[in-house]
Parts: C-alpha cells; sequence; structure tokens
C-alpha cells in the first residue's frame, strides 16, 4: 500500500472542554498518512488518478469551521468518516496536536489510525 503524507496542517479552530479554550480560536496542527493506490497516478500522471491533496485539507478546514467538539478525539472521528466517505483510501494515520496548551510541555495532542473496513463494521461510517 502507498502513502500519501501530509505534515503540519495548520487550522485555527474551537476545540476543548474548558470556557477559556471555547472562547476564542486556536491553532491545531495535523499530520496525516493516508494509504491508497497510486500505481494509476504514477502511471497517468493525473490528479484525478490520486488523492488530491489540496481536497483533503479543503474537506478538513470546513469540518473544522462547522464542528466545535470539545475533545480531539472526536474531531478525529469526524475526519475519519469524512475522508472514508470521500476518498479510496485503505487506512488513515492521524496525529492532531494543540501547542501551547501548558505551560510546561511544547504541544499535547493523540495519534490515531484507523482502516476503512475496520470504520464501515464499527457503524460509524454513514
Amino acid at each position: 500500500m502507498d502513502k500519501i503524507i501530509i505534515n503540519g496542517l495548520e487550522i485555527d479552530t474551537i476545540i476543548g472542554v474548558y470556557n477559556w479554550e471555547r472562547q476564542n480560536s486556536q491553532k491545531v496542527i495535523l499530520n496525516l498518512t493516508l494509504l491508497t493506490e497510486l500505481n494509476s497516478a504514477m502511471k497517468s500522471d493525473q490528479v484525478k488518478d490520486t488523492i488530491d491533496y489540496a481536497a483533503v485539507v479543503e474537506r478538513i478546514e470546513k469540518l473544522s469551521d462547522s464542528h466545535h467538539p470539545e475533545l480531539v478525539e472526536k474531531f478525529a472521528d469526524l475526519i475519519f468518516a469524512d475522508l472514508f466517505s470521500a476518498f479510496p483510501l485503505a487506512e488513515i494515520q492521524l496525529e492532531i496536536l494543540k501547542p501551547d496548551i501548558l505551560k510546561q510541555v511544547q504541544s499535547v495532542g493523540i495519534a490515531v489510525t484507523r482502516k476503512k473496513d475496520d470504520y464501515i463494521v464499527k457503524g460509524t461510517l454513514s
């Protein structure tokens, strides 16, 4: 399986459980690895035969504008559901970091991997 990598995607959104986190948007940083087949694109040299990186970023930005969950875990779930429904992906590896939230650490966050088949079986993908 081939991989498309999107690292350092910075998004300003409202996410968090504390009142002070929900008052103003804050930066989150996403790192994604998208597992898919790239053979067709390698032969054709056409964007229609691959995953359009800009389209992935645009979808995630729209999610962050329209949903303001308390937990980054819920934000990850929204991203998985959306990307699996929109693109021919076998697996998504996702890291979501919230920088500068705690003064003692550079960032906090999660790293989650989901396979499309597992996601559909769990009933999370509509």
